[in-house]
């Protein structure tokens, strides 16, 4: 089991909820929690920009022009 920890500026988990300055948990490449970043955090990854996570099975990188149109990026 890999556990990982990023910081990102923005964090959009649907089209309506943003989040400024997010730490976001992973296990296995799967998301498994997120919280702000209030102070450095040990072994956390700052990425920087913005992460987008696809809430819907079917929206695919092919629906990238969706995420555009519909993300204030």
């Amino acid at each position: 089991m890999q556990k990982r920890k990023v910081a990102v500026n923005k964090l959009y988990v649907s089209p309506q909820e943003a989040y400024i300055n997010q730490v976001v948990e992973l296990t296995d490449g799967i998301i498994t929690a997120w919280h702000t970043l209030t102070d450095e955090e040990p072994m956390t990854e700052w990425l920087g920009g913005t992460l987008v996570v696809p809430c819907q099975p079917h929206l695919r990188p092919k629906h990238l022009p969706y995420f555009c149109e519909h993300y204030p990026i």
